[in-house]
């Protein structure tokens, strides 16, 4: 009996978890991602977070998904680079050897895209982004845990050339 109600248990806790990962990645009306219907998901993959992996984990993640425009590969510092075919979304990974930043580009994006992602990012991430005293860049910064790690998110919005920076960064 104790042994049906564990694996019973277990059973909901799994399903739970699928459950959660599949509303997670759904996009709503205030997902900023789809900006008004332009953006599809092709054009977007959350990148990968998992702090600690390694370069075959990274590779593995992103699948076929995103264009591979850059891999440099040692054992001190490794990059890859990853881009959509429009080349206006740019993930980055540094890994030393395990990964601790990642870097993601959004090109062409409005001040309002730039203001719901990081809503959205302070949703997700449970996170309070807080501006810089940089009067000459809009730039915030907020602390949180991601996956287990204690993490930095540092992000840019340049209106000169609608860039969006966004830094994830180990803390610890």
């Amino acid at each position: 009996m104790k042994k049906n109600l564990f694996y019973t248990v277990m059973m909901m806790a799994v399903m739970a978890v699928v459950t959660i990962s599949f509303t997670a990645c759904g996009g709503g009306d205030d997902d900023p991602l789809t900006d008004n219907g332009k953006e599809t998901a092709k054009t977007y993959m959350e990148p990968c977070l998992d702090w600690g992996c390694d370069v075959s984990h990274i590779k593995t993640y992103m699948g076929s998904s995103m264009n591979l425009i850059d891999e440099q590969i040692n054992e001190q510092i490794s990059v890859l680079a990853y881009s959509t075919s429009d080349s206006k979304y740019v993930i980055t990974y540094g890994l030393m050897p395990k990964l601790f930043r990642v870097s993601v580009y959004h090109y062409d994006k409005s001040r309002d895209y730039f203001q719901k992602l990081m809503s959205q990012y302070e949703t997700r991430y449970q996170a309070k982004f807080e501006k810089s005293n940089k009067e000459e860049i809009d730039e915030y910064g907020a602390n949180c845990t991601i996956n287990g790690k204690y993490c930095g998110i540092m992000m840019q919005y340049e209106p000169k050339t609608n860039t969006i920076f966004v830094l994830f960064g180990l803390a610890d």
